[in-house]
C-alpha cells in the first residue's frame, strides 16, 4: 500500500518542486509514504486527488498540510459506505499494527530510536517528525507502559493544530544550526526512565484530548 502512496507523492513532487531537485524531496516522500498508506485507502490516490491536491498548494507541502486538503478531496468523492462489517483487510491491518508494536523488543525500539536520530539530508527534519509522531501514538494505543524509553525529544511533538507549539511537557531542546549539530543538541537516554511517570501520564492525557479533538 505504501507504495501506491509512494508513486503519488512522487507524482506530486514532480508537478509542485518548482526549482527545487526532485532528490531533495526524496525523504519526505519517504517518510509520509508509509504514513499516508496506512491512513488511507488505494482509492484516493488517485489522478484527480493529485490533481486537487496540486492545485492548493505551491510548494511540495508538509504532512499536515498534505493530509488536509487529501482528507477534503477524499470526504468528497469516497464511495459510499456500506453498513456492512468492517472487511476482513482493515481488521487484519489493525491487528497487524497491534502485534508490531506489542512484539517490538526493547532493543528493536532502540535501534528505531537511533536509525531516526541519525538519518541526515535534505528533508531530514520533516521524515524524522513523522516517524517520531508515528512511534509515539502506536506506543501510547498499544504499549503505552513503554514510552518512557524514548528520549524526551521524541516526546515534543507539535501540535499540528497549533503553528509552533509543543506539548510542553519537557524542556525545550535547543534549536539545531545544522545537521552536524545534531550529536550536540540532543542526547538520547542511555536507559529507560528518563521521563518521569508524571510526565507521561500528562502526555498520555495529551494525545487522548487531541485524538477525541480531531
Amino acid at each position: 500500500m505504501s507504495r501506491v502512496a509512494a508513486t503519488w507523492l512522487n507524482d506530486l513532487a514532480t508537478l509542485v518542486a518548482g526549482a527545487t531537485p526532485i532528490s531533495d524531496l526524496k525523504a519526505k516522500v519517504a517518510g509520509m509514504s508509509a504514513m499516508l498508506g496506512d491512513d488511507y485507502p488505494p482509492e484516493a490516490f488517485s489522478r484527480a486527488s493529485l490533481n486537487h491536491v496540486a492545485r492548493q498548494v505551491r510548494f511540495f507541502p508538509s504532512y499536515g498540510e498534505l493530509t488536509e486538503h487529501l482528507s477534503a478531496w477524499w470526504q468528497a468523492h469516497r464511495p459510499p459506505s456500506r453498513a456492512l462489517p468492517a472487511p476482513s483487510g482493515e481488521v487484519d491491518r489493525e491487528e497487524e499494527t497491534r502485534q508490531f508494536w506489542l512484539t517490538m523488543t526493547d532493543q528493536e525500539l532502540r535501534a528505531r530510536v537511533a536509525k531516526v536520530d541519525g538519518w541526515t539530508g535534505p528533508g531530514t527534519a520533516t521524515a524524522q517528525l513523522v516517524f517520531r509522531r508515528k512511534t509515539v501514538e502506536g506506543l501510547n494505543r498499544y504499549a503505552p507502559q513503554r514510552l518512557g524509553m524514548l528520549p524526551p525529544h521524541w516526546l515534543q511533538l507539535p501540535d499540528e493544530n497549533a503553528r509552533g507549539s509543543t506539548f510542553g511537557l519537557l524542556p525545550a531542546v535547543p534549536p539545531i544550526r545544522s545537521l552536524s549539530d545534531q550529536a550536540d543538541a540532543v542526547t538520547p537516554p542511555k536507559a529507560p526512565g528518563a521521563v518521569s511517570p508524571e510526565v507521561l501520564a500528562t502526555l498520555r492525557a495529551q494525545l487522548a484530548k487531541r485524538k477525541a479533538a480531531a
